[in-house]
């Protein structure tokens, strides 16, 4: 007999929204969630009902301060959002939610702040975390606003309290404003959470980078940011006869990536398809078919350097078959291949490239300095 897997995938937010929901609203102790954007539209208001109507004793929010200043993927800073009335009545439907939660008993964070002129805009908590009673746990890639909740994406529920109980402590370490770099094993190693502080990301992340340099079969990313250096050590393996398909969105909201996520693939040789119908905000990683990568981080350079992420690695083959039906044989079949890129193309896609990585350095280098 099989065992029961404590495990459940669930694609896209509908699904997610539903089984979270209910928890909440049956929670006795405790609800933590934690995330990148909440909203004062639809989705965040669906949240912040659930947990006023939550009976349990310790209810927390804590959002990164991107919420504060990016409404709708737009910066409210910038010349041409000014005068968005819409942005501005969003954000304050918004403050209005912490309030009544507050007043609910529930508590209500927001963490990492801009600084003085944005200098500190790099420094971001990205993870995307709820935690349940401290029994359950989701992670993945979903916030709570409706554009958010319109993109295809994917979240993982894990029913152990001992991951649970580490990912609170590193909930209640954010809170406090400090962030934590550790790794923890589960469920007898089926199971490892990867925690990134956004100081010692380089270090955390050099066995992920090690085992995609070396992979002997495979590798499938389904990812709408892939860069540097991941993209680079997946290329080593495609050198070595690894066979690499990288999924991302045709409608990439950072129209930029995918010209060099294409022309970098184009280079190293690796087959890559386009997700059509809006944009897919879904990260993950299948190497040889053995483990699955997948939570918070986009697989790309300002993860790898600066913000805080949560990763976990699954090997349990319940997950990867789970994952290889629901997810990638889907995607795949619905994707589109891509089209040689001419020369002048693959040209502008290098040398976007490379002018990112001259810049991401320098914005890392400064950044690196306002902490």
């Amino acid at each position: 007999m099989m065992k029961e897997s404590p495990y459940t995938l669930f694609v896209d937010s509908r699904e997610f929204w539903c089984n979270l929901r209910e928890e909440i609203l049956k929670a006795k102790e405790s609800v933590y969630c934690q995330m990148l954007t909440f909203e004062g539209d639809n989705a965040g208001f669906s949240l912040a009902e659930a947990l006023m109507e939550s009976r349990a004793r310790d209810r927390r929010l804590l959002i990164d301060a991107f919420s504060l200043h990016m409404i709708n993927d737009r910066l409210l800073g910038a010349p041409q959002n000014l005068f968005r009335s819409d942005l501005r009545e969003e954000k304050r439907r918004a403050l209005n939610l912490f309030s009544r939660l507050k007043r609910s008993g529930a508590q209500v964070k927001i963490t990492s702040p801009y600084g003085f002129l944005f200098r500190k805009i790099l420094l971001r908590n990205h993870k995307k975390v709820y935690l349940v009673d401290g029994k359950s746990l989701y992670l993945g890639g979903i916030n709570f606003s409706d554009h958010n909740f319109h993109w295809h994406d994917l979240m993982v529920r894990v029913d152990d309290g001992e991951s649970a109980r580490f990912l609170e402590k590193d909930f209640r370490a954010s809170w406090r404003g400090n962030d934590l770099g550790e790794t923890g094993e589960f469920l007898q190693g089926e199971l490892k959470i990867h925690l990134f502080d956004g100081r010692r990301n380089e270090e955390l992340f050099a066995p992920l980078l090690e085992k995609l340099s070396r992979a002997r079969k495979s590798i499938r990313v389904h990812s709408p940011y892939l860069s540097f250096p991941f993209i680079d050590s997946i290329a080593e393996a495609a050198k070595r006869g690894a066979e690499v398909s990288i999924l991302t969105p045709e409608g990439n909201n950072h129209p930029d990536v995918l010209e060099q996520i294409l022309a970098m693939a184009q280079e190293g040789k690796m087959k890559v398809r386009l997700l059509p119908g809006g944009m897919s905000h879904l990260k993950a990683l299948v190497v040889d078919d053995e483990e699955l990568w997948l939570g918070s981080s986009n697989f790309d350079y300002f993860c790898y350097t600066l913000q805080q992420e949560v990763l976990a690695r699954f090997k349990d083959p319940q997950v990867l078959d789970i994952f290889m039906r629901r997810v990638w044989n889907i995607d795949w079949e619905r994707s589109q291949p891509t089209a040689p890129l001419d020369g002048a193309t693959l040209s502008r896609g290098k040398n976007k490239t490379r002018l990112m990585k001259l810049l991401g350095k320098v914005a890392v280098q400064f950044s690196r300095l306002q902490r």
